[in-house]
């Protein structure tokens, strides 16, 4: 039959109607009224893990990963994107990898189940893992218990892969750490062992490149290299160590592996990350965050969220504690629940309840109104005239109270000699600008932390590059002695110092909740509201106006760097006097006129911070490219017109403190 209109199936009430319109007639046909069952809301239902049988009751949008990790307690299967991307939470499932965080509890019910945990332990690592170990193939090793199960999936049916097939394997799995080369070579290497448990395994490095120096240099970086075989450092004299190459440290062109006590955690799922923390009366917390990049709450109703089925405590401006004082140094910001929101994304209320699914329940049940008002998220929108006012009427430009009166449009500032008389002494002169849009590190292992009280004792389980710093700031705004706190910081997927920053922001607030709620409370940030919390390579701006000789001396140069900070009133490089000068010392301490100044303005943008470094690679970029520029200017070689004007110490001169 051809139809002359397109078939159609239409529900409607308790019957279903099937219309077909031919050429020649119509023919209808109806179904018997159908009674419909219940929608399931819960299952209870067995899943056999690593070869034992275990039965668990969940409700029917509970991903595999939740039964796993939440409801059964076996940590070792890592969730980070939690958008079926990374592949840190795979799992086998009847043999086939999968990702646990996008595969829901039910579709896994009755199956055969293999995690990490079933992989292998201390006292019977799979060649998988002892390999993995031997070839460091884990860094921070929050991807590697994914990996390891899809490796041994591949393994399990193919004894003799080719890297290509490896490849292709692995594909669907990110190591935020770059180890690849090494995660191929495992693979490969434990096929070879598979197929013959006496292979000789080599764990050389597949390449060495030898660059000879001399033993001393007679040019510094800001090291301390002169000439000699002596230090002069701040009036102190050190014999050097160092020379070029090193010689008998039996360390360089070899392999070697991290102590296995560290180590091999990474390889069996037990490397005890933050959000590996369990506890079976474990509270989960949910953030609801703005939708604006910049509003003032007017009205937040939170009445029918806390009715919510499982929510045991919500949070907001009124309820907060206060955050206690920063320790010195430390950027001024807002308050982790202000009124006035800067930044799409800003965190407006926390929820805890027994599952994550129900605190997003209650996340979406809570009722907010906005002011919305006009926002200014680049530098070019922040300084432009009539720009929106972010700062209450004192201007969107930071103003540092050592900054001199004679640059009222600069944060800080800095000169030597007079410009006016090196650029008249110039052969050329040159102008360039440079501009670098931002840049964020992501970790792999979500931001977060997990609170526990043991009467007026604190067990905090943070993320970060230290224990102590973490400390004493949590024991500040909780207002108790840092004695009372027992803070664990033993394993980190890659934080960046971007991630520590987004985590410690909200460090009292999780504790606070956790001893209100009188019960361990866990937080870990999906992906979409890490990015607006975590610190970033910021929007930057650098000008320079250079003048220099026919042979290439510089004889004047002006230096103006604008930066994006932010709601961050002050601190960080940008509006602390002194805190950049080794962007600008590195070429320039024989240039007899100079100025630098930095402008730091207040936008509708994420913090700055430190984050693979604190405003560095993004302003030494421009200089580098500078050099370029100006060697080209000058016809002269790159690397010669550097050495030219490189800092030089002179033996004992202590205006050089490092």
């Amino acid at each position: 039959m051809n139809y002359s209109r397109r078939n159609f199936v239409k529900a409607a009430g308790t019957g279903i109607v099937l219309t077909a319109v031919g050429g020649d007639a119509v023919f209808r046909a109806t179904a018997a009224p159908l009674a419909l069952p219940a929608p399931m809301t819960h299952e209870k239902a067995a899943f056999i893990v690593n070869g034992k049988l275990h039965v668990a009751e969940y409700e029917a949008r509970t991903t595999l990963w939740e039964v796993i990790a939440m409801k059964l307690g076996m940590t070792g299967t890592n969730r980070s994107c939690n958008r079926a991307s990374c592949g840190a939470c795979s799992v086998l499932v009847d043999g086939m990898p999968v990702y646990s965080c996008h595969t829901l509890a039910t579709e896994a019910a009755g199956k055969k189940i293999l995690t990490i945990e079933g992989v292998g332990d201390e006292k019977n690592l799979h060649p998988l893992q002892r390999i993995g170990h031997a070839r460091v193939a884990a860094d921070c090793g929050f991807c590697t218990a994914g990996w390891v199960v899809t490796a041994k999936a591949l393994l399990d049916k193919n004894v003799d892969p080719s890297e290509d097939q490896v490849k292709a394997a692995l594909a669907g799995h990110i190591c935020r750490c770059s180890a690849y080369p090494n995660i191929i070579r495992t693979v490969i290497d434990s096929a070879a062992v598979l197929r013959d448990a006496k292979a000789k395994i080599e764990t050389a490095p597949d390449s060495i490149q030898h660059i000879k120096m001399p033993m001393v240099r007679d040019y510094s970086t800001f090291g301390g290299h002169q000439a000699g075989d002596e230090v002069h450092e701040a009036g102190k004299v050190t014999k050097k160590w160092q020379g070029y190459p090193p010689e008998n440290l039996n360390v360089i062109g070899q392999s070697i592996p991290a102590l296995p006590e560290v180590s091999i955690p990474r390889f069996t799922g037990k490397a005890q990350y933050a959000s590996r923390v369990w506890f079976r009366d474990l509270l989960y917390a949910k953030f609801l965050t703005s939708p604006h990049p910049h509003a003032t709450i007017k009205s937040l109703d939170t009445s029918a969220a806390e009715k919510m089925p499982g929510v045991a405590k919500i949070l907001t401006y009124r309820n907060a504690p206060p955050v206690g004082p920063r320790p010195p140094g430390a950027d001024v910001l807002p308050e982790p629940l202000p009124t006035e929101l800067s930044l799409q994304g800003e965190v407006v209320a926390i929820v805890v309840a027994e599952t994550e699914d129900l605190a997003e329940d209650a996340v979406a049940a809570i009722a907010v109104e906005y002011d919305v008002h006009p926002f200014a998220s680049t530098l070019k929108d922040a300084m432009a005239p009539g720009a929106p006012d972010l700062r209450g009427g004192k201007g969107n430009l930071l103003r540092h109270p050592g900054a001199p009166a004679k640059f009222p449009n600069a944060t800080w500032a800095r000169e030597q000699g007079d410009l006016e008389t090196g650029f008249a002494e110039a052969d050329i002169v040159k102008e360039f600008t440079y501009q670098f849009a931002g840049g964020v590190s992501v970790p792999i292992q979500p931001s977060g932390c997990v609170a526990k009280w043991e009467g007026d004792k604190l067990t905090f389980w943070g993320m970060g590059q230290g224990i102590y710093p973490a400390r004493t700031a949590l024991a500040a705004s909780l207002g108790i002695e840092p004695s009372r706190i027992r803070f664990i910081n033993k394993y980190n997927g890659c934080t960046f110092g971007s991630a520590r920053q987004a985590a410690e922001r909200f460090y009292p607030l999780i504790a606070h909740l956790a001893k209100v709620t009188g019960r361990p409370v866990k937080v870990m940030l999906p992906k979409d509201q890490e990015l607006a919390q975590l610190r970033i390579k910021p929007e930057t701006h650098a000008k320079f106006k250079v003048g220099m000789k026919k042979d290439g001396r510089i004889t004047a140069l002006e230096h103006e760097v604008f930066v994006s900070v932010g709601d961050v009133e002050s601190g960080g490089h940008a509006s602390a006097p002194g805190n950049a000068a080794n962007q600008f010392e590195l070429y320039t301490s024989q240039v007899p006129h100079w100025r630098t100044l930095w402008s730091a303005y207040r936008t509708n943008a994420p913090r700055p911070g430190p984050s693979r470094s604190y405003y560095q690679q993004e302003t030494k970029w421009s200089w580098e490219i500078l050099i370029d520029e100006l060697a080209e200017a000058a016809s002269l070689d790159p690397v010669q017109f550097r050495l030219m004007h490189i800092t030089r110490p002179k033996q004992g001169d202590t205006r050089y403190p490092y």
